[in-house]
């Protein structure tokens, strides 16, 4: 059985773009008492389109991006496949 520590990551309001590059120190919520740790982040949605959403992917050199469909206001993530492919997985609502 694994038992996991999850870290909460406290960030100041900025755009996703900005806080991806920043190497600043970041204010951890509670201490990791276990081997595996699960950080969090949050961030505000915003609205793009899958395009848009790899583009933004590609910006900040990241595997995945999340953010809110516009076309469907559901949240989604585009996610970098094999070569230069992607996905999206779209979450939808019961």
């Amino acid at each position: 059985m694994v038992t996991e520590a999850i870290t909460e990551i406290l960030l100041p309001d900025v755009p996703v773009e900005e806080a991806a590059f920043d190497n600043s120190e970041v204010t951890l919520a509670d201490e990791a008492a276990s081997p595996i740790e699960i950080r969090r982040k949050s961030f505000k949605g915003e609205r793009l389109t899958p395009a848009e959403a790899v583009d933004r992917m590609e910006l900040v050199g990241h595997d995945f991006y999340l953010y809110i469909d516009s076309e469907t206001g559901a949240p989604a993530a585009a996610y970098r496949r094999k070569g230069w492919s992607y996905g999206i997985i779209t979450l939808e609502s019961e």
